[in-house]
């Protein structure tokens, strides 16, 4: 099994607010699959400015990696972001066109049924979501 590459991180203001970002070094979009998705965790416990309160932050260690590990286990699955803004911590990955949504959310439902979670998707064949997201704020 190969390296993974490592991970960079920042933490940059947005809207007068601090936004974190984790997004692995090298990324080669051109190799991107056709296709990106969410999982959107909900914090349950956050300070003012929307970030987690650490001890709770601490609590999510398995979670965050069980997250990753899936999504990078999808067909052509490869996390290209996990941002951490406005009390929720948001996970972008490519896949190919024909993962089901449907079956992402039925494995966290079933593995951490207490969270509150959000999905979304979207054909991107050019990777521009996140050529555009790079530009703006790596």
């Amino acid at each position: 099994m190969p390296t993974p590459a490592p991970w960079l991180t920042g933490e940059r203001e947005y809207e007068g607010f601090p936004l974190l970002l984790r997004h692995p070094a090298g990324l080669d979009y051109d190799l991107l699959p056709a296709k990106w998705l969410a999982v959107t965790h909900l914090l349950d416990r956050t300070l003012p400015n929307g970030l987690p309160e650490p001890d709770y932050n601490d609590t999510l260690a398995d979670f965050d990696d069980d997250v990753c590990r899936y999504l990078s286990t999808l067909d052509q699955g490869k996390i290209v972001l996990i941002e951490t803004f406005g009390h929720q911590r948001s996970y972008y990955a490519y896949c190919a066109s024909d993962v089901s949504l449907e079956t992402v959310k039925e494995y966290f439902a079933n593995r951490y049924p207490n969270f509150r979670l959000e999905y979304f998707e979207k054909n991107d064949p050019n990777a521009a979501f996140i050529r555009k997201y790079a530009a703006e704020l790596f």
